[in-house]
């Protein structure tokens, strides 16, 4: 494997990828879990963990511990967000690293971003529900915006895993 900057922007995408799937989890098992997004979520989740099932498990398999380093330092700053419930705040915690993995992902080459156009696009149309507006509208009480969770996303896999920031 070449490991250039479209793999290190790959393996970021699927790292906050990764992540948004164990909030999604946390989102199916809420009592609000219900109406358009209980039918919308289970068929993507159950998509994308198909889609990104080889490659994170060829990054286990090379580097289990860094690979669990990545995703732990998504999930403990996640532990320090609370957006009006448990529910609102899985919901903008999954959204922003789905977002934050599409920043990755379009910036990728053009024939890397050809090989994920799927993933683009699915991940694109899920988190542009308009349903999902009434849930990204808060602060938190450390002052987290949806735009802000976004930026520490992109500013955290920028700075770890390339090391530029």
């Amino acid at each position: 494997m070449i490991i250039d900057q479209n793999t290190i922007k790959l393996v970021r995408a699927l790292v906050k990828i990764s992540s948004a799937i164990d909030n999604m989890d946390e989102i199916s098992h809420a009592n609000e879990f219900k109406f358009s997004i209980k039918k919308d979520l289970p068929p993507y989740q159950q998509w994308l963990e198909v889609f990104i099932k080889q490659p994170m498990d060829a990054l286990a398999n090379a580097d289990s511990d860094t690979l669990m380093e990545l995703i732990k330092i998504f999930d403990e700053y996640a532990g320090n967000v609370y957006i009006k419930n448990n529910y609102c705040t899985h919901i903008n915690l999954m959204l922003a690293k789905l977002k934050s993995a599409l920043y990755d992902l379009e910036a990728l080459d053009e024939s890397y971003r050809e090989k994920v156009s799927e993933l683009i696009s699915k991940t694109y149309n899920f988190s542009s529900k308009g349903y999902f507006k009434t849930h990204i509208n808060y602060v938190d009480p450390e002052g987290n915006t949806f735009e802000s969770l976004i930026q520490y996303m992109n500013k955290a896999g920028d700075h770890i895993i390339i090391g530029t920031q």
